[in-house]
């Protein structure tokens, strides 16, 4: 997995503690098997884990589970772009996603420098 791959499953690891040890594990020897840019819109990175016996708890409970991960910031993204982890229905990592908000990830690759934000939810007060 690429750098900002893995600090984004760090990432996730550190903020969702109770299954911190889990996604770890799961992490640790993964391998990027497949990443499908889309026009700008982000990419989807298919994920193959090495370690198939630790298990995410939650995941048998809905065919699949994801956790919200850190926006990444970067000068060549407008407005940031969103991350999600996905679990398989076995409690397997199976991807991740990020995905522009503004429509304008680097096709063919990640951004060259980025840092790793909280998101933040935006209200609109429409009365």
């Amino acid at each position: 997995m690429e750098s900002i791959e893995l600090e984004v499953v760090r990432w996730i690891a550190a903020a969702f503690s109770e299954h911190r040890a889990s996604i770890e594990r799961q992490a640790a020897g993964a391998e990027a098997v497949a990443r499908e840019f889309t026009n700008g819109g982000g990419v989807f990175v298919s994920i193959e884990v090495a370690h198939r016996d630790d298990l995410l708890p939650e995941a048998p409970l809905r065919s699949w589970s994801s956790f919200e991960g850190p926006v990444v910031e970067s000068p060549e993204l407008q407005d940031g772009a969103s991350t999600t982890l996905v679990v398989n229905d076995a409690g397997l990592i199976s991807s991740l996603e990020f995905w522009a908000h503004a429509g304008d990830y680097p096709i063919g690759r990640h951004p060259n420098s980025f840092r790793l934000t909280v998101p933040q939810s935006k209200v609109i007060d429409l009365r």
